[in-house]
């Protein structure tokens, strides 16, 4: 069902499979290659259903999210996205010190949890999406580890969830929040501190 799939949603350039254009979704062939990539779609989905434990289940979900989001299928994309987040949340630190000692071996990366925290943020559009998002954004602050890139993606959109809801008081409130712990450092009042600048650290 995997290689299916992957054959709906990619186009075949110089002997390769290659993902689906922008330009493809809006020219003559849109309405056929939008079919086809729906249908794609449905294959991986029906690959997680014959087999629930495979061990390829993020890629699977990785591909759905992709997919959809790029047929602005964002509803479908975002249930992707919540999935995959609750499938590697918990192995966060374990999935970054794979990828560093991956790098020292020049091995292929796997996306950290933060990155499905900033996909689920961008597609959410709709009232009960948001609402869904701010939720669940406000319990991963909650459970990850201060200052992790987790916490710090959540906080992030926290703030631009709220803001999109209309609700601009807290939105602000959560942007300055965000700001006093990842931004740089603040006196009393609120304002960034500026260190010396070293003149041995002046260039000409």
């Amino acid at each position: 069902y995997m290689q299916m799939a992957a054959a709906h949603v990619s186009e075949r350039w110089s002997g390769k499979d290659m993902p689906v254009t922008r330009w493809q979704l809006k020219g003559k062939q849109a309405k056929a290659v939008r079919a086809r990539m729906r249908r794609g779609i449905e294959l991986y989905e029906k690959a997680l259903t014959v087999d629930k434990s495979t061990p390829y289940k993020v890629d699977i979900l990785e591909s759905i999210a992709v997919v959809a989001q790029k047929l602005g299928d964002h509803k479908k994309a975002f249930s992707a996205y919540k999935r995959l987040y609750a499938v590697t949340g918990e192995d966060a630190d374990k999935i970054r010190r794979e990828n560093w000692e991956g790098k020292r071996r020049k091995g292929r990366a796997k996306n950290e949890p933060m990155v499905y925290i900033r996909g689920l943020g961008s597609v959410a559009d709709t009232p009960d999406m948001v609402e869904e998002a701010i939720e669940m954004v406000q319990n991963i602050i909650k459970k990850a580890a201060p200052k992790s890139p987790e916490a710090r993606e959540a906080q992030f959109y926290l703030a631009e969830l709220l803001y999109m809801k209309g609700r601009y008081s807290n939105a602000a409130r959560e942007y300055k929040r965000f700001v006093k712990l990842y931004g740089p450092a603040q006196d009393e009042r609120g304002k960034v501190m500026v260190e010396p600048r070293r003149v041995d650290a002046i260039t000409y």
